[in-house]
C-alpha cells in the first residue's frame, strides 16, 4: 500500500496444528491450492481499499461523567398480618413458598401417599419439579420436631400447612432420592432426545464446514486484504488467522463510518472469488448449531449423568425394586 493503513487486529496462527491427526486436513492446507487475489499490482480495489481504510489520527472525545445521584429503591419488608391460632415456626418467606407451593397441590396426605406409590394421577410431573425445587431442609425438619417434642407430641401442636408439609416428607424414607427417581422416569427420554438432536445438529455443522469450498475461498479473501492492511506490521505475512476475525469484519468500519471492511471483501469476492456466495448453501445447518451452546450441552449431560447415577444407587439401595 501506498499510504499507511488501519490495522486489522487479527491473531496469527500456525497454518499447520502440531498434533493434527493422520489423514486430517484444515482449511489453511486447502488454501494452498486456492488463487489467492492479487493486491498489490494496483487497481481500483486496491484504491479504494487505500481511501476507505487509509490510517488517519484519532479525535479523543471527553468522557461523560456518570451518574451518580442515583438512589437505590427502598426494599419493602412484608410483616405478619393478623393472627392466626395455629403455631408456625419456619422464616416467614419460607411459610410462603410453601403456602404458595401447597395451594396449587392436593391435600398433605395425598401428596404423601402419591410419592410413596409414584402415584402419576395424584402428582403431575410438574408437581414432582416443584416438590424437588421446594424440599425442606434437615434443618427445617429438625426444627420443627424439635418444637413439637417440647410441646408433647405432634398431637399437641396446631401446626400451620407448611409445618405439617415439612414433617409428612421428613416422615418418608429417602423422599429425596425417591422424587429424583420420580422426575428422572418423567424426564430421561426427552432430556437425551433433545442432546441427541443437539448433537446431530453441531456434527452436521461441523462436517460442512471442514468441506466447505465457499468458505476456503472467502477465508482467502480475508486473508490476502488482512496482509494487505497489516503490510510492514508484526500481524502482516500472515499465513493464518484466529477464526474469530471473521466476526470483526462487519464492525471494522472505512474512514468515513458508512460502509464496513465485509462490505469491501465481498466487493472482492464478486471480482476474484464468486463461488464465496454459495456459503448459505453449503453451510445451511451452521446458523442453527451457532443457536447451540456446547458448555450447556456438556452441563446437560454431566447431570444426566449424575440422575442416572443416583438412581441406579437408590434402586439397589431397596429392598424390593420400585415399579416404573
Amino acid at each position: 500500500p501506498k499510504l499507511a493503513m488501519r490495522r486489522l487486529h487479527w491473531q496469527k496462527m500456525m497454518p499447520v496444528p502440531p498434533h493434527l491427526a493422520p489423514g486430517q486436513e484444515v482449511v489453511w492446507q486447502r488454501l494452498k491450492s486456492e488463487a489467492l487475489p492479487e493486491l498489490y499490482e494496483g487497481g481500483e480495489l486496491v484504491a479504494i481499499l487505500e481511501a476507505k481504510f487509509a490510517d488517519a489520527p484519532k479525535k479523543r472525545g471527553k468522557k461523560k461523567s456518570k451518574d451518580s445521584s442515583a438512589e437505590d429503591a427502598p426494599v419493602s419488608k412484608l410483616g405478619v398480618v393478623g393472627k392466626n391460632k395455629v403455631k408456625s415456626v419456619l422464616d416467614m418467606n419460607r411459610s410462603n413458598a410453601l403456602g404458595i407451593l401447597l395451594s396449587k397441590m392436593p391435600d398433605v396426605a395425598l401428596i404423601v401417599a402419591a410419592i410413596v406409590a409414584l402415584d402419576d394421577s395424584v402428582l403431575t410431573r410438574d408437581n414432582v419439579d416443584a416438590l424437588l425445587q421446594q424440599m425442606p431442609t434437615a434443618e427445617e425438619l429438625a426444627l420443627v420436631l424439635n418444637e413439637t417434642e417440647a410441646a408433647g407430641g405432634a398431637h399437641a401442636v396446631n401446626w400451620d400447612k407448611p409445618e405439617r408439609f415439612v414433617l409428612a416428607l421428613g416422615g418418608i424414607s429417602q423422599v429425596e432420592p425417591r422424587l429424583k427417581l420420580w422426575q428422572l422416569k418423567h424426564n430421561c427420554s426427552d432430556r437425551l432426545c433433545a442432546v441427541k438432536k443437539s448433537c446431530a445438529t453441531l456434527s452436521s455443522a461441523c462436517a460442512q464446514l471442514r468441506v466447505s469450498s465457499a468458505l476456503a475461498a472467502f477465508i482467502a479473501v480475508t486473508l490476502s486484504v488482512g496482509n494487505f492492511m497489516n503490510h510492514g506490521h508484526m500481524r502482516g505475512n500472515a499465513q493464518a488467522f484466529d477464526l474469530s476475525t471473521l466476526g470483526m469484519l462487519s464492525k471494522t468500519m472505512d474512514n468515513s463510518k458508512e460502509r464496513s471492511l465485509l462490505h469491501y471483501l465481498l466487493s472482492l469476492c464478486k471480482h476474484k472469488a464468486p463461488h464465496a456466495f454459495q456459503l448459505s448453501q453449503q453451510l445451511r445447518d451452521v446458523r442453527p448449531a451457532a443457536k447451540e451452546n456446547l458448555e450447556s450441552l456438556k452441563q446437560d449431560l454431566k447431570h444426566l449423568h449424575i440422575a442416572v447415577r443416583e438412581a441406579l444407587s437408590y434402586v439397589s439401595s431397596l429392598e424390593s425394586p420400585v415399579e416404573m
